[in-house]
């Protein structure tokens, strides 16, 4: 009897463990700036702390795609979201096809 008590106290400490840790999880927004492009359909709108997020390639008509990037001036290439910590925006990298 004493070890169906032990183990059913253990079980409940372990799953307030778990509902308590999901909870804290923070969620931050992804937001795209496309200049002039469209989004690909899998790149989410928001991540979790310790998510990995894969950024996919977004198309622009005549354009090809170089990259995302964490600043406008297009210095900070990114091509994953892992252990960021705050919303971040993303910056979307074209060359027209005529210049390649």
């Amino acid at each position: 009897m004493k070890k169906i008590i032990f183990y059913i106290s253990l079980s409940i400490i372990c799953l307030s463990a778990f509902l308590y840790f999901t909870s804290c999880q923070k969620t931050y927004d992804i937001k795209y700036e496309l200049n002039g492009g469209e989004n690909s359909a899998y790149n989410p709108n928001n991540y979790t702390i310790g998510e990995k997020v894969n950024l996919n390639d977004p198309t622009k008509k005549d354009h090809m795609f170089l990259g995302w990037y964490t600043d406008s001036e297009f210095i900070h290439e990114i091509t994953e979201i892992y252990n960021y910590t705050n919303n971040i925006i993303l910056y979307a990298k074209w060359i027209p096809y005529e210049h390649i």
